[in-house]
């Protein structure tokens, strides 16, 4: 199938099947271009290509909701673009999502055919409670932007219309069914609503040309909640009585039948055994179930929002506050030796590549001092010694880098005396050679000593930080843990105190006035009905006794005003009872109400002082922690420091050893002097 975005104008090609089929149309995938086989189209029967479901589509795509991020954006399948056949309207484009419908979280038991990822959402098992409060804060968080926009509203929200994976990501779709308002008017209507999910209006209401609000998702929103938790309706129970004929849930929720209602429990035959774990939940959220479901039902405005069960279940999402002054890898680099001198070459090259051409250019000067030597020899005792010991030097075994040394200018009669001197360079050079070796070896084994010293120091380092680490937060989780279960902390929304005093002033308060009005308005009429067969009696005694004076001739006048005067003088006896108990009830209206305001304000003092108590106790757990970090990274900087000035030391005297090796045997290269070099390194 062939169709064309209608912005782009560029040709899309679609699979020839759809994967999914509805009332409204079929889901297909896009084949070409690959740019946009993210998603999907949805094409509409005939019937339903509509221009005021066009103009609709066209509104959404350029009216999004605006989110804080591409995680939030998936939370939604909002259309994307608008595709035509032949220059008509056939569709549009939205994001393809993968998952299976809430429902399958919505009831009491898993359905066999999930796969054993989703065994860890199954009611009763460890962490399951947790995940699933999780799901709804996405649910919360994906409609709290929604309704940011104030144009649009879901109207048929229902578990049917959200998609979940394994992981708890969640996504709306059917987004083109919404309502679309403009302040209190409706620009495009919602196609229909669920009755199960929609709240009590929705049976008695008449609609007009107003728009629905936000309020009327709120209900839906808590009734999706409340199945995700405890996997069953909030409405769903046997009633008796006179409503012993509303088995629907649909009638139950018209007639606001709700099970934790203390009000209504005589209605009830059998409340299933499901709805007592309602009881074990955090009480927050059972404040926030009771507020929508109790006083949400008369009063639309007093149901949770979804910014404010945002705030309830998005307490565990927030990241404690992480303290570290561990440092960074770069500050833990050690110092890495040079173990080469300028003229290391000296002692690490051969004998013959570095001395050859020098001891053939300084070959006649040597055979001079030689000759010389012989003959000065032979006018000293010294030089008779000498020549006597003659035959032993000559014996002097040459190593073979000598003995290959072809020296032309060095007649054979004295080259044995030259080989010597020749020889005394070269035991030189091997010696220090081999030194240098030794000490370059050793050196280099120094230095990975030091590093090993280092790496296991460092080790020890990350490890004691990481320990911190977890101490800190171990001991944040218990102060935020124990004050999370203060009894006036939990009972209210909110992470902060001044969230839970917006949360007391708007939602609470208002609440809570409500009732007082209620109860007073009862009183008043309990009163009035209790007082009024007394008032209609004294009435009626009054009248009688007036017809049966006028029946009789002989009364008198002063008969009637006798009369009068009892019944004004009864009459007001009642009006002042009346008068009295209205005065007493009006005056414990006000006295409640000024005990609830005042009440109000000691909750946020308390509440202010829940919280300043453990922000002092985390601020002390910062600053000791801070303190053992910081003393770590003294130490580590300390025995780097230390390390460094070892390895600095060793580069510095490896360094000096070389130049003094180098100069040795420079120096010895240079004059070739048998007694000078023997004098200084002992061969002699």
């Amino acid at each position: 199938m062939k169709v064309r975005h209608t912005s782009t104008h560029e040709m899309l090609i679609l699979e020839k099947t759809p994967f999914a089929q509805g009332g409204e149309g079929s889901l297909y995938k896009v084949l070409t271009p690959i740019i946009y086989q993210h998603l999907v189209a949805k094409i509409y029967h005939s019937n339903k290509r509509t221009k005021q479901r066009q103009h609709k589509l066209r509104y959404l795509i350029e009216h999004p909701p605006v989110f804080e991020s591409k995680t939030q954006q998936q939370l939604i399948s909002w259309p994307m673009g608008l595709l035509e056949q032949g220059q008509r309207f056939v569709g549009f484009l939205m994001p393809r999502v993968e998952g299976e419908l809430l429902e399958v979280l919505a009831t009491a038991k898993l359905p066999k055919s999930l796969s054993k990822k989703w065994q860890r959402f199954k009611l009763g098992t460890d962490g399951a409670l947790a995940l699933r409060q999780k799901v709804c804060f996405n649910i919360a968080v994906a409609l709290y932007h929604i309704h940011e926009t104030g144009h649009y509203v879901m109207v048929d929200l229902k578990p049917d219309n959200i998609l979940i994976q394994p992981n708890g990501l969640i996504s709306l779709v059917d987004m083109d069914s919404i309502e679309i308002v403009a302040g209190n008017q409706v620009l495009f209507p919602a196609a229909m609503a669920t009755p199960e999910f929609a709240p009590p209006e929705f049976h008695v209401l008449q609609r007009s040309a107003a728009a629905l609000p936000i309020s009327w998702d709120a209900f839906s929103m808590a009734i999706i909640f409340y199945k995700i938790l405890l996997g069953i309706h909030p409405f769903a129970a046997t009633t008796k009585g006179r409503y012993e004929t509303a088995t629907g849930l649909g009638e139950k929720l018209k007639h606001g039948l709700y099970v934790h209602n203390k009000k209504q429990q005589a209605c009830f035959a059998i409340i299933p055994p499901l709805h007592q774990a309602f009881y074990k939940l955090p009480t927050v959220l059972q404040y926030l179930f009771n507020l929508c479901f109790v006083h949400g039902i008369a009063k639309p405005t007093a149901r949770p929002s979804a910014e404010d069960w945002c705030l309830v279940f998005g307490e565990e999402q927030t990241p404690d506050k992480q303290v570290s002054y561990q440092l960074e890898p770069k500050e833990l680099d050690l110092y890495q030796p040079k173990l080469e001198a300028e003229n290391s070459h000296w002692l690490t090259g051969s004998f013959e590549e570095l001395f050859k051409r020098r001891i053939q250019e300084a070959a006649p000067s040597i055979l001079k001092r030689i000759k010389k030597e012989q003959q000065n020899g032979l006018l000293s005792v010294k030089g008779l010694w000498k020549r006597m010991a003659q035959p032993f030097q000559a014996k002097i075994e040459y190593s073979t880098v000598v003995q290959n040394l072809s020296i032309e200018e060095i007649p054979v009669k004295w080259q044995p005396f030259f080989y010597q001197k020749v020889q005394l360079l070269f035991d030189l050079h091997s010696q220090k050679k081999t030194y240098y070796k030794e000490e370059d070896l050793a050196a280099q084994l120094k230095v990975t000593e030091l590093q090993a010293e280092w790496q296991a120091y460092q080790s020890t380092y990350f490890d004691k930080c990481h320990q911190l680490k977890k101490s800190y937060r171990k001991k944040c989780f218990e102060v935020n843990q124990n004050r999370n279960e203060q009894p006036l902390w939990k009972a209210f929304v909110g992470k902060t105190v001044a969230r839970k005093q917006a949360f007391l002033k708007q939602k609470y308060l208002p609440v809570q006035e409500q009732d007082l009005a209620e109860t007073y308005q009862q009183k008043t009429k309990v009163i009035d009905t209790f007082y009024q067969p007394k008032w209609e009696a004294l009435e009626k005694a009054h009248y009688e006794r007036l017809d049966q004076i006028n029946k009789n001739k002989k009364q008198t006048v002063l008969k009637k005003q006798e009369e009068e005067t009892h019944f004004v003088k009864e009459r007001q006896l009642i009006i002042e009872a009346i008068q009295s108990e209205k005065d007493a009830a009006k005056l414990e209206y006000t006295s409640h109400k000024k005990l609830l305001d005042f009440s109000i304000k000691n909750y946020i003092e308390q509440l202010e002082a829940i919280e300043s108590n453990a922000a002092n106790q985390i601020k002390v757990i910062e600053q000791s922690a801070t303190l053992k970090f910081m003393k770590l990274a003294d130490d580590a900087l300390l025995k780097k420091q230390e390390l460094n000035r070892r390895l600095l030391d060793l580069e510095t005297s490896f360094k000096k050893l070389v130049e003094e090796s180098v100069d040795r045997v420079n120096d010895a290269a240079s004059h070739l002097d048998a007694t000078l070099m023997a004098d200084k390194i002992g061969l002699g």
